[in-house]
């Protein structure tokens, strides 16, 4: 079905850290309160394909590509009309739910903080390297809501857990059945 042009996501499949992704409502960006053109959203995702993060595998073997999805509303009306969705971050091992972190994206980093963040960050022991979607997009800074574990109950919520499509069984089984067969993976889901 064709998109609105007010009101949608678009972001490379291959990147991480938020880089390049345009969650778009009304001409502003959600991610960084800035206003946006279309020409702008196609420009950056444009630049997406010369960049590589090289921080892990999953980043490093994807092959590059850009999503444009429907925008997910925030599932808290409290945060106000310019902000972007709630996020469960699910980590699983060997396949299995063990607890999902409930966030949403603050605001970015500049991208000279984005750049500075990851500079020397292999002295650390992290891989990770400054790219050109840190430069340009920052890194974001995500507000943690709550940890929501496999049985549904949650530490250090602000707020009950929004009412998910299907229900908390059905969300567990959809994370599991992406992560069937990895060790270790987090899947990221919209909620609404």
């Amino acid at each position: 079905r064709d998109l609105a042009e007010d009101r949608f996501v678009a972001k490379p499949t291959h990147l991480a850290a938020t880089s390049f992704v345009y969650a778009m409502r009304d001409g502003v960006n959600l991610v960084n309160g800035r206003s946006t053109t279309l020409e702008e959203v196609a420009a950056g995702l444009e630049a997406s394909w010369l960049d590589r993060h090289l921080d892990d595998w999953a980043t490093e073997s994807t092959p590059p590509g850009v999503i444009i999805e429907e925008l997910v509303e925030p599932s808290t009306p409290d945060r106000g009309y310019l902000s972007t969705p709630d996020e469960l971050k699910c980590h699983t091992f060997f396949g299995e739910v063990f607890f999902c972190e409930w966030v949403f994206v603050r605001n970015m980093t500049t991208g000279q903080d984005g750049a500075d963040h990851f500079f020397d960050a292999h002295l650390y022991g992290d891989r990770a390297q400054p790219s050109l979607g840190h430069k340009a997009c920052g890194i974001p800074n995500f507000q943690a809501k709550g940890f929501v574990f496999r049985d549904g109950s949650c530490w250090d919520c602000e707020l009950p857990l929004p009412r998910i499509e299907g229900g908390w069984p059905r969300l567990i089984e959809v994370v599991e059945r992406a992560a069937k067969g990895t060790d270790h993976i987090r899947i990221d889901v919209f909620i609404k």
